[in-house]
């Protein structure tokens, strides 16, 4: 029997972007931004930006992607997910800023899960897996209109998202044991 394949985002899910966009916000422009970001284009957050994501991920992509913190657990539950499951990382980047994740990934000990990139316009209905744990809500509805489990990670730009979610790594490390659309999932391979 074929086990199980998990599709895990990064950016947002298991690298912490917001704490690198604060503080170079602060050092370039003295001010604080307007948070919480309850939106998934930044509106209004940081107010002497025109364009906020072409300045933190191309302009600043480096420092952004680089310096980000690993979200809480993230590490440790995957390693104990891993050994049910099989785990992708499945992320949209510009071509440009692929070599930072990589070198993220391998900083933080997670190069050991296969990455597959996607541009930044990509549906991640088509990639191929059973189960994504995603932010972003364009990609979970394109996920779970294939049929197949999407699971939201629980971001105050995300509040929308009626289907599964989860707000920590820990409660999706019990998700994923012990959820019964896991298991119906499972099921399915």
């Amino acid at each position: 029997m074929k086990r199980t394949l998990l599709l895990v985002d990064i950016d947002g899910v298991c690298r912490n972007l917001e704490p690198a966009m604060v503080r170079i916000y602060e050092r370039l422009f003295d001010e604080k931004p307007h948070f919480p970001i309850r939106s998934w284009g930044m509106d209004g957050i940081f107010p002497k930006l025109d364009e906020p994501e072409k300045f933190f991920f191309i302009d600043h992509a480096k420092e952004i992607f680089l310096e980000s913190e690993m979200m809480p657990n993230c590490k440790d539950c995957l390693a104990r997910i891993s050994t049910a499951f099989d785990i992708k990382f499945v992320t949209a980047q510009l071509n440009a800023n692929r070599r930072y994740t990589e070198q993220w990934l391998n900083n933080h000990g997670l190069d050991i899960y296969p990455v597959e990139f996607v541009d930044a316009q990509a549906d991640k209905g088509l990639v191929k897996g059973d189960i994504l744990l995603d932010d972003g809500i364009h990609n979970l509805d394109a996920f779970s209109t294939t049929g197949r489990l999407a699971v939201c990670f629980n971001r105050l730009y995300n509040m929308s998202w009626k289907g599964l979610r989860v707000f920590t790594w820990m409660n999706f490390e019990i998700f994923m044991f012990y959820h019964p659309e896991v298991q119906k999932a499972v099921a399915l391979n």
